[in-house]
């Protein structure tokens, strides 16, 4: 009997370390760390715009990473249906579920991941915000 239950208790043991316990539901840092948001680790360089596109979106955009200023607006359109939705970043991600075109001011600084809600990696980023 002794022995199932320290098996149990390492299963267990097991389990809760796997699940990481905690942490940000939306899978990036509470930091506003940017390391790996839907694989974005550099960014291109969008600050000097007031408004960027993310084009195209469709399943030939694979992974797209911008780096935008506090303020600016970014848009995602398509000639098709590719629904858009938050993924990864910091938890305050103003990027909404919806249908394509949609666009986004952002009033905070931080790193917002998004994705196709049917494509996912084949169609995902990040948007980069800075102060």
């Amino acid at each position: 009997m002794q022995r199932v239950f320290r098996w149990t208790l390492v299963l267990v043991t097991a389990f809760w370390a796997g699940c990481g316990g905690g942490g940000n539901p939306y899978g990036g840092s509470p930091t506003g760390e940017t390391s790996g948001v839907n694989g974005c680790s550099t960014f291109e360089d969008h600050t000097a715009e007031a408004s960027t596109a993310i084009t195209p979106w469709d399943t030939s955009l694979g992974t797209k990473c911008v780096k935008i200023k506090l303020g600016h607006t970014v848009t995602w359109a398509s000639s098709g249906a590719h629904p858009l939705e938050p993924k990864g970043g910091d938890a305050s991600n103003p990027i909404p579920l919806t249908a394509s075109p949609a666009t986004v001011t952002f009033s905070t600084a931080g790193t917002f991941g998004f994705d196709c809600t049917v494509h996912h990696s084949s169609m995902q980023g990040a948007v980069q915000v800075l102060p």
